[in-house]
């Protein structure tokens, strides 16, 4: 798949309910030969009840939580940053399930739509409260401070 034909697949992708994977992910992600590397955990109140919550040495794919393949405006991107999945931590389903603004810009940068001012939202001050904000803007603070 081109990278074209991947954006157009998110864009065209309807979250409605775990497990959250792209169609064309579906069969591998949520077969009997997955039990042991997924997980879908479909609410908040249902993570933080399980018994390895807060996930300290969890390495499992999270289905319960919206993909991350990529952040940022990626038409208007001059530079592309490539990284390893994400971490996980409590804040990740506290912000999907309870914070609509959080959960609606997740699905804006998958379907690359109405990223708003700040297009790179893990840099967003009003998400500073989640482990995205804070892992990036470490990384990038000293970057940050010279531009600013």
């Amino acid at each position: 798949m081109s990278g074209t034909e991947l954006l157009r697949a998110w864009a065209a992708w309807r979250p409605t309910s775990p497990p959250h994977v792209l169609n064309e992910d579906r069969e591998t992600l949520t077969s009997s030969n997955s039990a042991n590397y997924v997980t879908v955990i479909k609410s908040w109140r249902e993570a933080f009840e399980k018994d390895d919550f807060p996930f300290s040495d969890d390495r499992k794919l999270h289905l319960g939580l919206l993909p991350q393949p990529f952040c940022g405006d990626l038409q208007r991107a001059s530079v592309y940053v490539l990284s390893l999945n994400p971490g996980l931590a409590p804040g990740d389903y506290y912000g999907e399930y309870e914070v609509p603004a959080f959960r609606k810009a997740l699905v804006n940068n998958l379907k690359q739509e109405s990223l708003g001012s700040i297009p790179f939202f893990f840099l967003d001050p009003q998400y500073a409260w989640h482990g995205g904000f804070r892992w990036w803007h470490g990384k990038l603070e000293g970057l940050i401070k010279k531009l600013v």
